[in-house]
C-alpha cells in the first residue's frame, strides 16, 4: 500500500516545475472537453504526499549527491541538520529515499542517504495516483449530498 497522506498548515509551492499550460482542456486538439484543469506535478505531489518546498529541495539535492551524509544535504540547501533530518524521514517514510548506515573505522556511525531511481519514483507515485483517485471517488459517492429540484435549464443563447 503506498503511503498517502494530507498535511495541514501552511504549505508552499512543492516543486520548481513550471505550472500546466493555461490553455484549456477542450482547446487541445484530440482531447475531450474537460473542466478539470491538468495537475503540475507540484500539485500532485503536494496533493498525494503533502510534500512542501524544503522537503522537495531535500529529495533533489539526495539525486545530485548520492550517498549524502545529513550535514551535506544541509550545507548543499543552506537550512539547519534537524530541519533537514526531518524532511530525510518523511521523504523515507513515503519511499523517495533510504538511508543506509555506515560504521567509521574510529567507532561510530553515519547515515547516506539515497534518491529511489526515477522508475521507482515514477511508479510509486503512480500507484499514489490510482489510489487516491479510488478514494476520491469513494469520498463523492459516500457524500450526503443535498436534495435540490428539478428546474429546466435556461435556454442557451
Amino acid at each position: 500500500m503506498v503511503p498517502v497522506s494530507s498535511r495541514n498548515g501552511d504549505r508552499k509551492t512543492v516543486l520548481n516545475v513550471s505550472p500546466s499550460s493555461a490553455e484549456s482542456a477542450w482547446e487541445r486538439p484530440g482531447e475531450e472537453s474537460s473542466p478539470v484543469t491538468e495537475p503540475s506535478l507540484q500539485e500532485t505531489v503536494e496533493t498525494l504526499f503533502g510534500l512542501n518546498e524544503r522537503d522537495v529541495e531535500t529529495l533533489r539535492a539526495i539525486q545530485e549527491e548520492p550517498g549524502a551524509t545529513t550535514n551535506d544535504v544541509a550545507e548543499s540547501v543552506g537550512r539547519d541538520r534537524s530541519n533537514v533530518n526531518r524532511s530525510i524521514s518523511l521523504l523515507e517514510e513515503i519511499g523517495l529515499v533510504t538511508r543506509r548506515r555506515r560504521i567509521m573505522e574510529a567507532g561510530g556511525f553515519f547515515y547516506e542517504h539515497y534518491a529511489e531511481s526515477s522508475e521507482d519514483i515514477e511508479a510509486l507515485l503512480t500507484e499514489a495516483v490510482e489510489e487516491w483517485a479510488e478514494r476520491a471517488v469513494r469520498t463523492v459517492a459516500d457524500h450526503d449530498w443535498p436534495e435540490t429540484e428539478e428546474t429546466e435549464s435556461p435556454p442557451r443563447i
